[in-house]
């Protein structure tokens, strides 16, 4: 594993077993993009899955059998535990080289997870092929602005900071922040159900985070024959702090997706029999 990647699965070990997210809220923000009878029926990947919020949410949205998969075994463990749904499997994987056969799901979810993978194009390139044709696909991504390379200097130096002054930092930022959000706000965070804490610890503190140019990837994935059925510019309360939303559908016959987008040819992986579930 990338060493920037095993710093981002020991940081997510603490962060997914100190803030538990709301599940109801989770089921209802992926209500409003990703509707139940989209995933009623069908085998869905929830990658980067951490406390596995989504991944119940994608079970109660009607998913024959869901997968979710994280990096981080800390944050497997919470989900496990945290776990009362059928139909539903844990494990830990790299999402740059998935455990998983051509094609397995018809369903990927994959909600603030690429931008911290060492790689995000080979990691959108294995989301590609381990999707079926005719499946749909979810993505949520920092959103690159000019305020981006403050934002990665900023979190660069806190990041390195000793590990037990993390939280405390967190629980000071939020302080500081809450009132310059209710004042200057550009719109409320589409998604709920968490701490400002929490947030704030997963921004500043992140090992690895990389930022996208939304035109760019909505660009690739026309190139490579997916049709966009939704786009969402900006989910959080500023431009410079939000996640963009983009669903696609991959072509329906093997033979429609010959588009170029430029994402990287993996080594292939080790199948695993995840759609006879």
């Amino acid at each position: 594993m990338d060493p920037r990647q095993e710093k981002v699965s020991r940081f997510y070990d603490g962060v997914w077993t100190r803030y538990v997210q709301d599940r109801e809220a989770a089921e209802r923000h992926m209500a409003e993009v990703f509707p139940p009878e989209l995933i009623r029926g069908r085998v869905a990947l929830d990658c980067g899955c951490g406390g596995g919020a989504f991944s119940l949410a994608l079970v109660r949205s009607g998913a024959r059998f869901v997968v979710g998969l994280d990096i981080s075994i800390g944050s497997i463990r919470m989900a496990r535990r945290l776990n009362a749904a059928g139909r539903l499997e844990y494990i830990v994987g790299n999402m740059e080289s998935l455990p998983f056969g051509d094609g397995r799901f018809e369903v990927i979810w994959a909600w603030g997870s690429v931008e911290h993978t060492a790689d995000p194009w080979r990691a959108m390139a294995e989301l590609d092929r381990v999707l079926a044709p005719g499946g749909r696909m979810l993505l949520a991504l920092y959103r690159r602005t000019r305020l981006s390379p403050l934002h990665g200097a900023i979190r660069a130096a806190f990041s390195s900071l000793p590990r037990r002054l993390h939280a405390p930092l967190s629980r000071a930022g939020a302080a500081v922040l809450s009132p310059v959000i209710r004042l200057f706000r550009r719109r409320e965070k589409m998604r709920s159900g968490e701490e400002l804490a929490g947030v704030v610890h997963d921004w500043f503190f992140v090992p690895l985070r990389h930022h996208f140019d939304p035109a760019e990837v909505r660009r690739r994935f026309v190139e490579r024959g997916y049709a966009e059925e939704l786009f969402v510019p900006a989910t959080g309360r500023f431009d410079s702090s939000s996640h963009f939303i983009i669903r696609v559908r991959k072509g329906a016959r093997r033979g429609e997706i010959s588009g170029t987008m430029p994402f990287r040819t993996c080594p292939e992986t080790t199948c695993r029999a995840v759609g006879e579930h």
